[in-house]
């Protein structure tokens, strides 16, 4: 009996009353035992997605000379990826409400894992863009059903700062990425007369299907069917558990699934849906864009160094990613308002419209010819972390603002919807670059120009969907004012 006193007062500071009568929110000491569950392996294996779909941007620089592409088709190439990946996310997370997260969570990492090895085989351009739409259909379930697991998982109070843990590993990922890609490109290239890069993409993508078949034994979809929670003290399960209860119907709990296209046509008609996806698309097409083309534009800003010194380079923004991220997560989890922490994330997206546009005309002008400055690329790089420091907020955001039994689908449709950002954006600036590349003349491989045009409508594009998206709170507000006039009329 007292071990079992010593047990419930870990959980919570105070039993003066029962736990099904309370409403307070769950005590600080909650926290850490659910994230030391439910986060490490969908962490590892978002660790493992980044891997699989950013090595490609190390890859290109021995892969378009051994295929023969262009930036063009290059850009083509890595961009199809996010059109059979939005196509799918939406079905796949309103499968989860049927079948349960976690099968899908490892269906989909065998899947990927298995595509990404694959792609080491490919041998034109056409057969690269295969390899990429399909990897972009086995890697759509993962992210949007990760976050609508996290909703199963954890209470409000804690929600936003379990996605922000969470989507540190995009940094982790950069990092391993970038420096440990190029390395193990350099280190492997010519080993039984295969290229680096194919070594890259098959060793990168065998973990992943390993991790997916150990996903069903260490993970439940929800606390209540967890064998581990049934060892925590009865007062603090029937506590966690009664505080997820407002948000079991949204996972499937207490009512059947609405049908998919009456869950879609639901949250296509909230006007508050296209706020989300407008910025989304926006933080898309900068963040895709830094993984694509900057490092061929920070090799070509460095001129004749080692691969392996270009991924290291790229270390440093993903660091300060690393860094950064959980402290202005943290600043927004302290911000009970929900006004300031979207000031918070404006401030972040503005900063990173800012550098981008400044880096990007700082390439067309004065910049842009033989051995140019590294600072364009670097004030390109700033912009890229100012995005990712605002993913956090705005999934939070997102979360507070979609609730109820249309929240999974909505997730997955500003998702799905929001990565058209990340096919438009590559795109561009692979055009845009062999279209200008002629004017460069002779220093058409070293010159700024044709990569400072294409950035430039990124950063355009992204800085007017940032000031686009600025009344979402006072929509909100207006929808609230209705909501309340209409029950006071009845």
């Amino acid at each position: 009996m007292k071990r079992s006193g010593q047990l419930t007062s870990s959980f919570s500071p105070t039993t003066t009353s029962p736990p099904l009568l309370s409403k307070s929110p769950l005590p600080e000491s909650f926290f850490a035992p659910l994230c030391f569950r439910v986060l490490p392996i969908i962490w590892l294996g978002y660790v493992l997605n980044i891997l699989d779909r950013t090595n490609l941007g190390l890859a290109a620089l021995q892969m378009t000379a051994d295929l023969n592409l262009t930036p063009q088709s290059f850009g083509l190439d890595g961009a199809i990826f996010f059109v059979s990946y939005g196509l799918m996310q939406v079905p796949c997370n309103h499968l989860c409400k049927n079948i349960g997260p976690i099968k899908v969570l490892a269906a989909s990492m065998v899947a990927w894992g298995t595509v990404s090895a694959a792609t080491a085989s490919v041998w034109s351009g056409p057969s690269l863009m295969a390899m990429r739409f399909l990897l972009g259909l086995a890697e759509s379930a993962f992210y949007p059903g990760c976050l609508y697991l996290l909703t199963c998982w954890f209470p409000p109070e804690f929600r936003g700062r379990a996605v922000a843990y969470f989507a540190t590993a995009t940094s982790v990922g950069g990092v391993l990425s970038t420096a440990g890609s190029g390395l193990l490109m350099e280190a492997l290239d010519g080993r039984g007369g295969v290229r680096g890069w194919r070594w890259l993409l098959f060793l990168e993508g065998v973990p992943t299907v390993a991790l997916g078949l150990a996903v069903p034994l260490f993970m439940s979809n929800k606390p209540r069917d967890a064998r581990w929670l049934k060892r925590w003290p009865e007062e603090a399960r029937e506590r966690l558990l009664q505080a997820l209860e407002p948000d079991e119907r949204a996972c499937g709990e207490l009512s059947i699934s609405p049908r998919l296209l009456d869950s879609v046509y639901a949250n296509l008609e909230d006007h508050r849906t296209w706020d989300f996806i407008l910025q989304y698309g926006g933080m898309m097409m900068v963040l895709n864009c830094s993984r694509f083309s900057l490092p061929t534009q920070l090799k070509e800003a460095l001129g004749e160094v080692p691969n392996s010194q270009v991924g290291l380079m790229l270390t440093i923004p993903a660091l300060m990613k690393i860094i950064l991220s959980p402290f202005v997560a943290r600043l927004g989890d302290r911000s009970s308002s929900k006004p300031r922490k979207l000031a918070l994330m404006k401030a972040l997206f503005w900063l990173a419209a800012l550098s981008l546009m400044l880096g990007s005309a700082a390439m067309i002008c004065g910049l842009g010819s033989g051995r140019w400055s590294i600072a364009p690329v670097a004030m390109c790089l700033l912009s890229d972390v100012a995005v990712q420091c605002g993913v956090p907020l705005f999934w939070s955001m997102h979360m507070e603002t979609f609730k109820g039994e249309y929240a999974a689908t909505n997730l997955a449709v500003v998702n799905a919807f929001g990565n058209i950002g990340g096919f438009i954006g590559p795109s561009i600036v692979g055009l845009v670059h062999d279209q200008v590349g002629p004017l460069c003349g002779m220093e058409a491989e070293k010159c700024a120009v044709q990569w400072g045009w294409g950035m430039l409508v990124v950063g355009a594009t992204f800085t007017m969907a940032t000031m686009m998206t600025r009344l979402s709170r006072e929509r909100e507000l207006k929808t609230l004012k209705k909501k309340k006039i209409n029950t006071i009329a009845e």
